[in-house]
């Protein structure tokens, strides 16, 4: 590419970023010669509606065959995922809601609301595992919470202006040998503790919270 259609191009991208900043779309559009995100924010549209209908499986259908297109627009990919995986979490399939959420996490920044759905997923699971010791424990299930896309806040990117690659963030090991061993230490110390404490064994009991021999004062018993 030669120096002068980057700068051209560059300068352009430039134009429809200021333009739409201030909400003029269509001089936007025009100097980034893009309507295909205009119509995939239609689209989008489309599933918001069928949504606030309750219509959750034409929903799903709706976003799922726009989130397989080329977009643009990180802000719309993250909005996709994240309302696919609260469609799922609504559905009871977890594991699938949380596949879409890490996929949200990878669009782009402005992830709170993302972050929040995932952290209600990672806090049932957690009071799953404790039901199972105890087992008048209540267990909060997640909802999740939609979010919004809105065209008019969106920068089409273009070709010639450098892409900043999305962020990665660390890889956690959430291996099904290390969660059950996990799982397996956390559950044997509550059971032992709750057997302690239900037979009065006053020093095994203790014993959970110092290792050293708790003495009564005055021989106390």
């Amino acid at each position: 590419m030669k120096v002068s259609k980057f700068i051209k191009q560059e300068f352009m991208a430039c134009i429809a970023a200021l333009v739409l900043s201030q909400g003029v779309l269509s001089s936007a559009y025009a100097a980034t010669n893009d309507s295909v995100l205009n119509k995939q924010a239609k689209q989008f549209q489309n599933g918001w509606q069928a949504m606030q209908k309750g219509q959750l499986k034409q929903a799903y259908t709706i976003w799922s065959e726009l989130s397989k297109a080329s977009i643009s627009a990180p802000e719309l990919t993250r909005a996709l995922q994240n309302n696919l995986a609260v469609i799922l979490i609504k559905q009871k399939k977890y594991d699938e809601a949380e596949q879409k959420l890490d996929a949200a996490l990878q669009a782009n920044q402005q992830v709170s609301t993302t972050l929040d759905n995932l952290n209600q997923l990672y806090t049932f699971q957690a009071q799953q595992t404790y039901q199972k010791i105890f087992k008048k424990t209540t267990l909060v299930r997640p909802k999740g919470e939609f979010l919004y896309f809105d065209v008019a806040e969106a920068v089409p990117q273009t070709e010639g202006v450098v892409i900043h690659q999305p962020i990665v963030l660390p890889e956690f090991n959430t291996s099904s040998t290390v969660n059950s061993d996990a799982t397996k230490a956390v559950a044997a110390r509550l059971e032992s503790w709750r057997k302690a404490w239900s037979s009065q064994d006053v020093k095994h009991y203790l014993s959970h919270y110092s290792q050293q021999e708790f003495i009564p004062k005055n021989g106390q018993t």
